[in-house]
């Protein structure tokens, strides 16, 4: 069944559908570019793979170093490879109700060392009663692994600001929501609506998390939007709040 248009829905499409489009083209041109990198890499791989084995047997010298180092961003080259194959042909998700807090928390323990380390403190405020999610369980934690990283790259920007993540879950009568703010430098206005596109960074990633989140959740009948009426993480103008919504499992037939 079609969802009621409401006053002002075209306004708010428009951009969604240019930048829909903007997406498919350089998702087929990302194709390519993974499918040419990817026979290469694998080649580099396995020749520094037996290389690295020789090397540990003769020197434990400098050589061995630069062969650690090109390892490391050969992964991260191919590592690059699939995440574009992902942008230009999303796997099908296996939609079903899925409990969102538990995720969050999983996330937050699994970041918990890297948080320490680079001085970050995360909050949570979960809604204890807040019911399931319809989505693909295990996409939807990639999603929020991804935004949890990004949230931790913008705020270790700034080293004069706090580094405070804050998380929040609620439920609306049709739908779950998650803000994840942060008081990081902030998304300046010039750059707000181009944050969904591919290769946009403002702090030196790849530029890859929030476009192929939007992909995952619109494939889950969701999305995510840069919240313009919440600042970041400590209430004020500074940082960004990202707003994950995905519809409830109880609101869908057969859902639960």
């Amino acid at each position: 069944m079609e969802r009621p248009t409401r006053p002002g829905d075209e306004a708010r499409l428009l951009p969604e559908a240019i930048q829909a489009e903007q997406l498919a083209t350089i998702g087929e041109v990302s194709a390519g570019v993974a499918q040419a990198l990817g026979a290469p890499l694998t080649a580099i791989q396995v020749a520094l793979d037996r290389l690295h084995r020789y090397e540990e047997a003769a020197t434990t010298g400098t050589r061995a170093v630069e062969l650690q180092v090109i390892a490391q961003e050969t992964r991260r080259i191919a590592w690059l490879a699939r995440e574009l194959v992902g942008l230009a042909r999303p796997l099908k998700p296996t939609l079903q109700a899925t409990a969102l807090n538990p995720l969050v928390r999983d996330i937050a323990e699994l970041l918990d060392g890297s948080f320490r380390d680079a001085g970050v403190e995360v909050e949570l405020e979960l809604d204890e009663d807040l019911p399931r999610a319809w989505s693909d369980r295990r996409q939807l934690r990639h999603v929020l692994l991804a935004l949890f990283m990004n949230a931790q790259r913008a705020v270790v920007v700034d080293s004069e600001a706090p580094h405070l993540i804050h998380v929040r879950t609620e439920a609306t009568e049709t739908r779950v929501e998650l803000r994840i703010s942060d008081t990081g430098i902030g998304i300046p206005p010039d750059q707000r609506g181009r944050i969904f596109l591919p290769f946009v960074s403002g702090w030196g990633g790849s530029g890859l998390g929030l476009p192929v989140a939007r992909q995952v959740l619109h494939g889950h009948g969701g999305g995510i939007v840069l919240d313009g009426q919440h600042g970041g993480a400590g209430g004020g103008g500074d940082g960004a709040t990202f707003l994950v919504h995905l519809d409830r499992a109880d609101r869908i037939p057969h859902a639960e």
